[in-house]
């Protein structure tokens, strides 16, 4: 975190210490000799004991009083005259979805939507890289029942990649009174690719540009192979490389095996291709969330607290038959696009190493901590970090968003 005046929040699950990186500025720029750090320790809207502490900030904050489970909030305000502004920008999301048989993709749309809300992220548009022709309006009803009416929504307008969209996704699709949405079938939107280099385009080249991929690579394929046009001078491949910081996936095993994403509904040689291209011809960092994470962490037993009526709800009743716990690989892939850190490791531990993808799809990883551009993401030891239950609870109370208890 770069020193700035105003709020901040930290939030401490199960270290008991909470370590604040005051000493990231530029020791060219002017800084202050000392900053007041005033707030509120507890638990969000219970109160709390009111703290000040004088920061050095040539040196890293760390507080070992802190009680797990408790987010700490503060002011920071300078005893000085001269600011140190950051120049992180804000986070821009663009979200590549199936949205076709699994109820885990809505989940993930709905983390990034209250992220978004919550100021935490922009998403910036949503792809469907399935072949149904109701998911590309099952998310716009997402969205417009979320109050967010203007972001882009594109449709794979392909028939080789994925299925038609479950039931449940069709009723949400076509329930336009109840959303207020007016577009349900693909041939209704636009080309994903199309949305995507508009997207791009429009982005700054120094914001922090993240792709979060929950389907299959196909919309990603033919974005790289995407040749200039209004929006941008660029092919796809230097407009990626200009625009995008991260690439966030769900699929594959890890550190090798073969999973849905990557091997089926004709998505194996578009995945080989995308991983391979990005690997020899940029640095890009891709975070990989393999099947095995997404299987150990299950969310959705909290979704009666919704109105029936509510997407999230509907989606997990039509998908399982009842509300109840369900794996959650794509809401796990959302939840780290925003809120983790490979060089932190918050939430999951991250193996460093590069991917390789055979011509079926099958994903074999090789590990090494000193290079490479791609990283997996895997639980923690036991006592070494948060535990499931811990990062189930979190990650439910961003799919619930406002209706969390």
């Amino acid at each position: 975190m770069s020193i700035t005046q105003g709020e901040i929040t930290i939030v401490s699950e199960s270290t008991n210490q909470i370590v604040v990186g005051i000493n990231s500025y530029d020791p060219n720029s002017p800084r202050h000799d000392i900053w007041r750090m005033e707030g509120t320790q507890g638990v969000p809207r219970d109160g709390g004991v009111r703290v000040a502490k004088d920061i050095d900030p040539t040196q890293n904050f760390v507080d070992n009083t802190v009680e797990p489970d408790r987010d700490y909030r503060y002011q920071l305000s300078s005893h000085g005259e001269q600011l140190i502004t950051p120049s992180e920008p804000a986070m821009n999301i663009l979200l590549d979805t199936d949205l076709a048989t699994d109820s885990d993709d809505g989940a993930a749309l709905y983390i990034l939507m209250n992220a978004h809300d919550k100021g935490d992220c922009n998403l910036r548009c949503v792809v469907i890289n399935n072949k149904g022709d109701y998911s590309s309006g099952a998310a716009e009803s997402m969205l417009y029942h979320f109050g967010l009416t203007d972001i882009p929504v594109g449709a794979y307008k392909g028939n080789d990649v994925g299925v038609d969209a479950a039931q449940f996704y069709e009723d949400i699709a076509t329930d336009t009174q109840e959303y207020g949405h007016t577009r349900t079938t693909r041939d209704q939107f636009p080309d994903a690719v199309d949305v995507y280099r508009q997207t791009l385009a429009s982005l700054p080249s120094d914001a922090e540009n993240v792709i979060v991929s929950i389907g299959h690579l196909n919309n990603i394929y033919y974005l790289l192979e995407s040749e200039p046009d209004q929006h941008s001078d660029l092919n796809g491949l230097d407009l990626v490389k200009e625009k995008v910081s991260r690439f966030e996936i769900m699929g594959g095993r890890y550190p090798t095996g073969h999973e849905h994403n990557f091997t089926e509904r004709g998505a194996d040689a578009y995945t080989q291709n995308v991983i391979h291209n990005l690997r020899d011809n940029t640095n890009i960092e891709l975070r990989l969330v393999g099947w095995d994470l997404g299987r150990a962490i299950e969310t959705g037993s909290g979704y009666d607290v919704l109105p029936e009526t509510h997407p999230l709800r509907r989606n997990l009743v039509g998908h399982r038959g009842e509300i109840m716990d369900h794996y959650s690989y794509d809401s796990c892939s959302a939840f780290s696009a925003v809120y983790e850190s490979q060089d932190r490791g918050l939430w999951f531990e991250w193996v460093r190493g590069t991917l390789t993808v055979g011509t079926s799809g099958y994903s074999s990883f090789s590990a090494d901590p000193n290079e490479g551009d791609h990283y997996y993401a895997d639980l923690y030891d036991e006592g070494q970090g948060p535990s499931v239950e811990e990062i189930e609870n979190e990650i439910e109370s961003l799919q619930l968003g406002e209706y969390t208890s």
